[in-house]
């Protein structure tokens, strides 16, 4: 099932990653399962930086190893009918 990603931003709201991102992270996640860790540097944002960023799907969370900053993170599985030609979730 198709699913997108967001980010919980400094001012506490959900922000999606940008669609290569996002076909990235659930790469990852259908190759590893939902207990799995996963390293990337290959991130739209972090271009230019070479940080490294670990996403651990059992805590739902993403850690710039740089930095140390922790994020949460959720994925939201959808249907074929309700995303768009790019895979992403249609607004209502």
């Amino acid at each position: 099932m198709p699913a997108n990603w967001e980010w919980k931003d400094d001012d506490d709201n959900w922000t999606p990653y940008d669609h290569k991102d996002n076909t990235l992270i659930e790469g990852a996640f259908q190759a590893g399962g939902s207990a799995s860790t996963f390293s990337t540097t290959d991130l739209s944002f972090n271009a230019g930086y070479g940080s490294i960023y670990v996403y651990d799907f059992s805590k739902l969370s993403q850690k710039n190893s740089s930095s140390g900053r922790l994020r949460k993170l959720r994925r939201i599985e959808t249907g074929e009918d309700d995303t768009d030609e790019m895979g992403f979730v249609k607004c209502l």
